[in-house]
């Protein structure tokens, strides 16, 4: 019986330790353009934007704060973390995105066509799309961001008007 009673309280649960991952989010704004191509103020004004739609609370573990999902910065987290913060992150700036992303309205529409036409010589364009590859820090297993000129970058296409005012900025899948 002793030995029932022993194998039983040595199955007891261990309770859980949570760790904290504490990354350097405190660099100086040259420091922080080179890692993630904003600096400081730039990344404030992104998390109060998205504050609200990713600040958790939880009486579980301690949540990943707002500017170190906004960052991205992966060091030490677990894939399925990485991977909800980025769906969490992405969905956020898209509820958002009507702020910054226009299209132009009916008049604004036959103006920017009539100045396309007068400048360009082009009947019925309401916009120019262009695209460039952005250079960036290849990501650990990143050879999908690896472009035909065999550097990393991602792809990204803009949409203006006649007189070059961005409309639209996105990001493209794939190389």
């Amino acid at each position: 019986m002793a030995a029932i009673v022993g194998a039983f309280l040595n199955n007891r649960r261990k309770e859980r330790i949570y760790r904290h991952f504490s990354i350097n989010m405190n660099c100086d704004n040259t420091e922080m353009r080179r890692r993630y191509r904003f600096d400081n103020n730039g990344i404030e004004i992104i998390v109060q934007l998205l504050a609200q739609d990713l600040q958790r609370k939880t009486k579980r573990s301690e949540a990943v704060s707002v500017r170190e999902q906004v960052v991205g910065d992966s060091t030490g987290r677990d894939k399925s973390t990485v991977s909800r913060i980025i769906s969490n992150v992405t969905d956020s700036m898209v509820d958002i995105s009507h702020q910054f992303i226009t299209w132009p309205n009916r008049v604004q529409q036959q103006e920017i066509m009539r100045e396309f036409f007068t400048s360009a010589g082009f009947p019925n364009v309401i916009g120019a799309v262009d695209g460039s590859h952005i250079r960036i820090i290849m990501p650990k297993d990143g050879h999908d961001f690896i472009n035909r000129k065999n550097f990393a970058s991602i792809n990204v296409m803009a949409v203006c008007d006649s007189k070059g005012t961005k409309h639209f900025l996105f990001e493209v899948e794939g190389q």
